[in-house]
């Protein structure tokens, strides 16, 4: 059976998993979906599955298309990971465990 809306706004992006394998991975997910979900749709619907980090710095932005929203997300990470930007305490040691 193909997964539907809901099956990919409740996925998450594990601990040890970079934003863009993250991004991949919901992404071939929700390529699945039945009925078939527009650019535009995916996009938000992965901005809502994303940690409140992402979501505050992402949702102001508004990304036009599912690739700008991947390269954003890792800008974002890369600028935790060089200590640009503060996350919160899980976040951040998700950022961690990323370095390693």
């Amino acid at each position: 059976m193909a997964p539907d809306q809901s099956d990919v706004q409740a996925m998450t992006q594990k601990d040890d998993e970079t934003f863009r394998k993250y991004a991949q991975r919901w992404r071939n997910v929700a390529t699945q979906v039945s009925p078939h979900v527009g650019e535009k749709e995916m996009t938000k619907l992965l901005l809502k599955t994303l940690s409140q980090f992402y979501y505050e710095m992402m949702v102001g932005s508004v990304p036009r298309d599912f690739s700008e929203m991947v390269s954003i997300g890792m800008r974002l990470e890369e600028g935790v990971r060089e200590g640009r930007l503060t996350v919160s305490a899980d976040i951040q040691e998700i950022a961690d465990s990323l370095e390693t």
